[in-house]
């Protein structure tokens, strides 16, 4: 133990000099909330474009809003755009590690190619005006002309990106939540919330509590709405009526998180509890994750060995919950025994854990996990529950870095007429929405994706 704790503070004391003496500086890049930028726009906090609206709100490293001018001036715009007639299509990205909002490090573009490919299929299916909102943060803190020497800046940036999360972004996705809220049966506007690497543990940390309390926060409803047949274990457990909660926003999709798995633990033990959960459920939370991201299945537990494991005292959890398949698995009605390891929650990633997929995306086609056979070891998948993890194959996914392609803006867009279907709005009444996701009334998820991408497809060709 000794030897580790040296082997510890050497690491340290090598990450503490390199950051000392090749860090980049922690400051605001778009400072001019003066005026709305249409044409050469490196610092300007809000940019007009042909097809978008591109926006950014900053903050420093210890969470806090480099200037609130910023966030005002971006709230402004939103609630200017969001009162006419139109309504908005409100995207909010916060970027990973190695970039930030100087648009030199490759994200703020790959935002805008999204956010036009969005725009085109928006025009063509529902109109609305599109507004990118992006969380600029010091994801790039060291500048070193050998790029593997900047791996010392891991700990640092991701014990950043979380406070950065605990800190203002929680007060600003509320805000854009109560100005993009709809009235009752109105689909006028659409707010969509995503992350990607160390920028989706920063959308998880701001957003953790909210989504705990909209998850313990559910109302009973009618036996009707649960949709299970009677002869199954769900139909029998649930015959006396399931449950219904509210979501936060139209959608929240994390890609590729650099999250560990302990990050999630707790949610997705609320919702494994529960489990009868009404058809209406909305999503509370997407999780898209690649077999193709070298950089959270392989270098991922390697900072977390060295960041966690060595320092903490991991131990092994039991839980009971019920069976995925009673009839293979005990007797009907009776919860089993997992065990769940601390050591394995900290080194995993959320999507490199088994035990919390709900799905994966082999080929192009989803597979449930229910009942255990197409997903390895798992926590019980309830039908509708809150929570949707995807483990897909490099088909739907490339790489660590292959966030914005067709078939992930088609999930994203997908998800969020699934949620505003399940929030009781009239999307469905809506003829070029119902030709693409409906069948009769009922959504479809399938379908809506499978329809999307071939829009995403077209317009990126």
């Amino acid at each position: 133990m000794k030897y580790k704790i040296y082997y510890v503070f050497f690491l340290l004391l090598i990450a503490t000099v390199v950051s000392i003496s090749s860090c980049s500086h922690n400051k605001i890049y778009r400072n001019n909330v003066e005026t709305v930028c249409v044409s050469n726009c490196t610092d300007s906090a809000i940019e007009h474009h042909k097809e978008y609206d591109l926006t950014f709100v900053e903050f420093s490293d210890r969470g806090n809003l480099f200037d609130r001018k910023q966030l005002n001036a971006v709230l402004d715009y939103i609630k200017k755009k969001e009162s006419e007639d139109q309504g908005v299509m409100l995207v909010v990205y916060a970027h990973g590690w190695q970039h930030n909002a100087s648009g030199k490090t490759g994200d703020v573009e790959k935002f805008r190619k999204a956010l036009i490919s969005i725009s085109k299929v928006s025009q063509k299916v529902f109109p609305r005006k599109v507004i990118g909102l992006y969380i600029g943060w010091r994801g790039k803190s060291l500048d070193l002309p050998f790029s593997y020497l900047n791996f010392a800046s891991y700990w640092d940036r991701k014990s950043v990106a979380r406070q950065v999360g605990t800190g203002g972004v929680s007060e600003l996705l509320v805000h854009l939540n109560k100005i993009t809220k709809n009235e009752a049966g109105s689909h006028k506007n659409v707010f969509v919330i995503s992350g990607h690497s160390f920028g989706a543990a920063l959308i998880l940390s701001s957003m953790k509590d909210i989504l705990i309390y909209h998850t313990i926060n559910t109302k009973k409803v009618l036996p009707s709405l649960c949709q299970l047949p009677s002869r199954t274990f769900f139909g029998k457990r649930c015959a006396a009526g399931c449950y219904k909660g509210e979501s936060f926003s139209d959608s929240i999709v994390l890609i590729n998180p650099a999250v560990e798995a302990n990050e999630l633990f707790q949610l997705k033990e609320l919702t494994t509890n529960e489990r009868c959960y009404s058809r209406k459920q909305p999503k509370l939370l997407h999780i898209l994750s690649s077999e193709a991201d070298f950089a959270n299945k392989y270098a991922f537990p390697v900072g977390q060995y060295f960041g966690v494991s060595l320092l903490y005292k991991e131990e092994t959890l039991e839980r009971k919950v019920y069976p995925n398949n009673p009839d293979k698995e005990g007797k009907e009605g009776q919860k089993k025994s997992i065990l769940i390891k601390e050591g394995l929650l900290d080194r995993k990633t959320i999507g490199n854990y088994s035990k919390f997929i709900t799905g994966r995306s082999i080929a192009g086609k989803y597979i449930p996990c229910e009942g255990g056979d197409n997903c390895g070891e798992i926590l019980p998948v309830s039908p509708f529950e809150p929570i949707s993890l995807i483990k897909t194959d490099k088909e739907f996914i490339n790489d660590h870095n292959d966030i914005s392609n067709a078939k992930v803006l088609a999930y994203i867009t997908a998800a969020v007429v699934e949620n505003q279907d399940k929030r009781d709005t009239n999307v469905g009444q809506d003829k070029a929405i119902n030709a693409l996701c409906f069948k009769g009334d009922w959504f479809n998820f399938k379908d809506c994706f499978d329809n999307f991408y071939q829009q995403y497809k077209g317009v990126s060709e």
